[in-house]
């Protein structure tokens, strides 16, 4: 009978042993399944970014494509802003009148300036070393070199007038050049 107990042993401990594992291959496969849940949502967020990055560098590419039309656009506008004024310009020399609304305009900024200055130190009674520091800061100013308008006029009618060779007369960009242009900062 010891014998049947030896082997009864056995059999027990053997039988433990495989509750043991069972219960561990039971374990596993739920760590397993765990871990198949979680590797499917990290797959998911992972197409989710590829998405977000996707539409991000295709808004980037729209956005930048945009910036080069209006680029392109305001260039095109400041240069008939340009031409505008420098006809004008060219037109008040040849009355003789510009010169002398630079004067004028000149006298008045004189005028107000002196006018501000009165009231700096009579209204406001302002600290007396800010007024001496603003009075050394505008003589500072008044003895720098003052513009040769009329220098200037002449030479930007001459430069005009090279440019005037290349002008068409028209202030409006056709729609066929617009498109050339645009088809240009596509590519």
């Amino acid at each position: 009978m010891k014998k049947d107990c030896k082997k009864c042993d056995i059999i027990k401990k053997n039988n433990d042993t495989m509750r043991e594992q069972a219960a561990r291959i039971v374990e596993l496969k739920k760590q397993v399944n765990n871990l198949c849940v979680e590797l499917e949502e990290y797959k998911k967020k992972e197409k989710q970014i590829i998405q977000v990055l996707a539409f991000a560098k295709e808004k980037a590419e729209e956005i930048i494509q945009d910036a080069k039309i209006k680029y392109a656009l305001e260039c095109q506008r400041l240069r008939l802003y340009r031409n505008k004024w420098m006809r004008y310009i060219k037109d008040k020399n040849r009355e003789g009148k510009l010169a002398a609304d630079i004067e004028k305009t000149n006298e008045v900024l004189k005028e107000c300036q002196s006018q501000l200055e009165d009231m700096l130190y009579t209204d406001l009674g302002i600290d007396k070393s800010v007024v001496d520091s603003y009075i050394y800061e505008r003589e500072r100013i008044d003895a720098e070199p003052a513009l040769n308008y009329k220098a200037i006029i002449e030479q930007n009618l001459k430069l005009e007038e090279d440019d005037e060779e290349d002008f068409d007369g028209e202030d409006k960009i056709t729609d066929e050049e617009l498109e050339k242009m645009l088809e240009k900062l596509r590519m």
